[in-house]
């Protein structure tokens, strides 16, 4: 009988996923995703064109997205130019440093909804 109890409250304390888990999950459903970011006259839209099927992982993209490529998009419009000119211009390093911008972005991004998810609700 004592067996029985102890498995009991075992199987009825249930413990919830780490955060790590959660971050894991949403990572990999951000690797399937997939944007295009635009500014028209000074406004920066982006449209998911595969959705990862939660909206909210789906914003995540997006906005780090939009984040920075408003940050980049001049510099990287600049060199593009004066490459396409047959100027020396470091558009590669300038993409990496984008792409370091999105990751960063990203992982700040995955973090906060890990934290808003766990929040009870009331």
């Amino acid at each position: 009988m004592m067996v029985f109890a102890l498995l009991l409250s075992q199987a009825q304390a249930v413990p919830q996923a780490p955060p790590e888990t959660d971050i894991v999950v949403i990572g990999k459903r951000l690797a399937a995703w997939r944007g295009k970011v635009a500014t028209t006259i000074g406004v920066t839209t982006c449209k998911t064109t595969i959705s990862t099927g939660d909206k909210d992982v789906d914003d995540v993209g997006c906005t780090a997205l939009k984040r920075c490529w408003s940050e980049y998009r001049p510099q990287l419009a600049s060199a593009r130019k004066r490459h396409d000119k047959g100027e020396i211009t470091d558009v590669r390093g300038l993409e990496a440093a984008f792409g370091q911008c999105f990751k960063s972005s990203r992982d700040e991004l995955v973090d906060q909804l890990v934290a808003r998810r766990r929040v009870p609700s009331s």
